[in-house]
């Protein structure tokens, strides 16, 4: 169906004099534009709400604009400037406050509200916690959906504590949930030891050092059946079952490229290239390995960093990159485990370590889901991305308690818009809005 569009209020123009004078006098500033005496286009609800969406406008700032574009005869008629103080108003009643952590109350309405069946298995929980904040989000498990915020705080860090208070507020045992986060939150989550725990797997009794004559690289060992306080790396309750837990697939890939890394050593001629190829990367995180998703991507695209490598090296980096495309990406090629299984051999030959993210590959392949690539947990990063970048700009440290709910409500108006660009048969967009921050 074709948009229909109120008449247009043509605003007054100079005189051709002055046209013509301002026009060689932008042209001198920028001899790409001329102007062509058309009528200006003006803006409507969507197109409105799509610019302030585009420029990250906080809500101050956006009713700032659209004052100004109404002023100036730029908007059609029927566009409303002041939703845009509002906006967040029909959000607030699914959000409670409950020991610092700002929570959604009421989760199956708050899909419903979308006009969504709510299915708890359509959905996994995404939770992400550092010593400054505390995160969690709904994310599909199709992708068809944009991502739900459910919690947030500025005060609980991460710890057991805060992973309890977290689960309790958003009721798991209703929904029971499929939670994908780091392994550090996962050891929270299942009460184990933190600091180089001698059983740091939570679906096994793999052993972290070759003691007693235990191989680390050995593909069998005895199930971990039971979370008991002070027996095999377990310090606290469990608050979740372990087979809940999700493998972030991110995750997987940022510790294989650590551990590359790392075995090439700081003389080779790859990491050479490394360093010529991230100039601003200082040289602490370079030798810890220490790189992003769209770092890895970018090399596994880039000729020259394989031709730098040795043959052992290249055989290892060909390796991984067949695991990320075929395993760890959105399809499982039908060999996968032969293609992960290659990974290991090479990577054992360069004399990597054998990390907890690597024996996962090597003892537990077979708990990966399906649609391995559509699970990942790299949509929750975004998120947690977008927050942090958000947070600093506003400055929310020194406000958090009168403005936090806003975080969250802005993030349900993208999600109405994503869903109403689906429905018009547009593309999902992944973009996020600004943050409500006056709340």
């Amino acid at each position: 169906m074709e948009e229909i569009v109120p008449e247009q209020i043509i605003p007054e123009f100079p005189s051709t004099e002055e046209s013509s004078s301002q026009s060689s006098c932008n042209t001198a500033a920028d001899p790409e534009y001329v102007y062509d005496g058309s009528d200006p286009l003006l803006l409507n609800q969507n197109r409105l709400s799509d610019l302030i969406r585009d420029l990250d406008l906080p809500k101050d700032k956006a009713l700032l604009l659209s004052s100004r574009l109404r002023e100036w005869k730029l908007l059609t008629p029927d566009t409303i400037i002041s939703k845009y103080n509002i906006r967040d108003t029909s959000y607030r009643d699914f959000f409670k406050k409950l020991n610092d952590l700002i929570y959604c109350c009421n989760v199956r309405g708050l899909v419903e509200k979308f006009g969504i069946k709510y299915d708890p298995t359509d959905w996994r929980l995404f939770i992400d916690a550092s010593s400054k904040s505390l995160k969690a989000a709904l994310l599909h498990n199709e992708g068809k959906h944009a991502s739900l915020p459910l919690a947030h705080s500025f005060k609980l860090k991460e710890s057991p504590e805060s992973m309890n208070i977290l689960i309790e507020a958003l009721d798991y045992k209703a929904h029971n949930w499929k939670i994908i986060c780091d392994l550090k939150v996962t050891g929270y989550l299942l009460g184990q030891m933190q600091a180089n725990s001698l059983y740091p797997c939570f679906l096994c009794l793999w052993k972290r050092t070759p003691t007693g004559g235990s191989d680390p690289w050995k593909l069998e060992w005895d199930e971990r059946t039971e979370f008991v306080r002070n027996e095999h790396s377990i310090r606290g309750g469990q608050i979740v079952h372990n087979k809940n837990i999700l493998i972030p697939p991110l995750h997987l890939k940022l510790g294989l490229m650590t551990q590359f890394v790392k075995a090439v050593g700081t003389e080779s001629e790859c990491y050479k290239y490394l360093q010529e190829a991230f100039p601003d990367r200082t040289e602490a995180k370079l030798k810890e390995g220490i790189f992003t998703g769209p770092d890895i991507r970018y090399l596994l695209k880039d000729d020259l960093f394989e031709n730098s490598m040795t043959p052992i090296q290249a055989d290892a980096w060909k390796s991984f990159r067949d695991v990320c495309e075929g395993f760890l990406g959105i399809h499982k090629v039908p060999d996968y485990k032969t293609k992960v299984e290659n990974m290991i051999k090479c990577f054992k030959e360069l004399g990597t370590n054998c990390p907890l993210k690597l024996h996962l590959l090597i003892s537990h392949i077979d708990y990966f889901p399906v649609n391995l690539g559509k699970m990942s947990d790299e949509q929750g990063e975004r998120i947690h991305q977008e927050l942090k970048d958000m947070e600093k700009r506003n400055e929310i440290w020194k406000v958090w308690k009168r403005k936090i709910v806003g975080i969250l409500t802005q993030f349900l108006i993208d999600f109405s818009a994503s869903l109403s660009k689906q429905r018009h048969g547009n593309d999902k967009e992944e973009a996020f809005w600004v943050l409500e921050l006056g709340c």
